[in-house]
């Protein structure tokens, strides 16, 4: 039995294991996936730290490490020692906000294994039922995995993104937006975006609504401004990209590739044929060694706009598998249809070729190390007792 029980290895999760164990506790850390470390490992690695005076403990410890790893790590041979933001010079250690995949991911697994915490990678709590729960009035004594695992804690933590061990374990929880009026709030709820009425023709054809709509666009009226409702925002893939021809990976073209997926941002091109690739297919923000965090940005862009998101938290594992693919295909189209698609001026696709996944830092998923899901559940009680 263990003292401490973590299912989640997130940054949060992790961070937790690794005080508990530093503090004498031993500690079991728990991760679906096989990589450590969430959003921070998973292509999310320009910290949108913005004050850093507001970054402290332990977070602020994991940023000081990762300029020592690289310190400590040769240079790539065609790339430059990083995007430092604080500008100071690299033989002293400070914060490093701005970094690789796989550099968060040594410093994590670096601090799990200083501090003796026991990791387990790729099991997932069965969901089925209650059987993937042992509780003894309100406390929980074991969990148990998918493929049988048993693990016993006196106390257990859910640090993953979806809430699914607190769910399992009866926590009251709420998902979507609140209204405005519930907490006497204004920035809450939905919030319409009146400029992005009219941009383009919304119909298959444009101009005929008999001709259906569009993907992405909801035949639904969004609601009142401020009102509540049970939706969750779009999901997307960060992705570690590079434009180094020695670490480049050129996606191909999915399988499935729909062009109609594309046609809403072909539209928006079109009214603006000399934007660049950075002014209205992707956002970039500049990494150590000739990469950058590549985001979702404007009006259409890497965000896939649908009710899957809305879906994710509650779905089955099997159905949230074949959501995580639906994301894939849509990310690898995107950037196929940037590079390839005849809708897309020339020197736009001559821009977006020079592009490419970054080799050292993808996994077997092709299209990231992990996936961007960030979803929360609105936790109303947080602690069994």
């Amino acid at each position: 039995m263990y003292d401490l029980v973590v299912y989640g290895g997130t940054p949060a999760g992790i961070i937790a294991a690794y005080e508990a164990a530093v503090s004498g506790k031993s500690v079991l850390l728990i991760e679906s996936s096989q990589h450590m470390g969430g959003m921070m490992t998973g292509g999310l690695t320009a910290s949108d730290y913005h004050d850093p005076s507001s970054v402290g403990g332990r977070a602020l410890e994991f940023f000081y490490r990762v300029c020592k790893e690289y310190q400590l790590t040769p240079r790539s041979p065609n790339g430059k020692f990083g995007s430092l933001r604080s500008g100071k010079s690299s033989k002293f250690i400070f914060p490093q906000w701005d970094f690789e995949p796989h550099v968060a991911e040594n410093v994590f697994n670096q601090m799990l294994q200083e501090s003796h915490v026991t990791c387990v990678l790729g099991q997932r709590l069965d969901r089925v039922g209650s059987r993937g729960i042992f509780k003894q009035a309100n406390h929980i004594v074991s969990i148990t995995m998918e493929t049988g695992e048993v693990y016993q804690g006196k106390i257990f933590i859910d640090a993953t993104y979806e809430g699914d061990l607190m769910a399992l374990a009866g926590v009251p929880y709420s998902l979507g937006r609140e209204s405005n009026q519930m907490y006497n709030e204004s920035f809450n709820g939905i919030q319409p975006h009146s400029e992005y009425r009219g941009l383009v023709d919304p119909y298959v054809v444009a101009g005929d609504p008999t001709s259906g709509l569009l993907p992405g666009i909801d035949p639904v009226s969004p609601g009142n401004f401020g009102d509540g409702d049970n939706r969750v925002q779009a999901f997307n893939f960060r992705l570690c990209m590079t434009q180094d021809p020695d670490n480049r990976i050129s996606v191909s073209k999915p399988d499935n590739y729909d062009p109609k997926d594309y046609e809403l941002l072909a539209r928006l091109i079109a009214k603006s044929p000399n934007e660049t690739l950075g002014g209205i297919i992707l956002k970039f923000a500049p990494l150590p060694n000739n990469k950058a965090d590549a985001n979702s940005a404007y009006q259409f862009s890497s965000d896939l706009v649908s009710m899957m998101s809305s879906a994710w938290p509650e779905a089955s594992y099997a159905e949230r598998d074949a959501m995580f693919k639906r994301y894939a295909d849509y990310t690898k189209g995107l950037l196929w249809f940037a590079a390839n698609d005849n809708r897309v001026p020339f020197s736009l696709r001559q821009q977006a070729s020079e592009w490419g996944l970054a080799a050292d830092d993808l996994s077997i998923t092709e299209i990231c190390r992990i996936v961007y899901i960030y979803v929360r559940r609105v936790v109303c009680v947080v602690c069994i007792q």
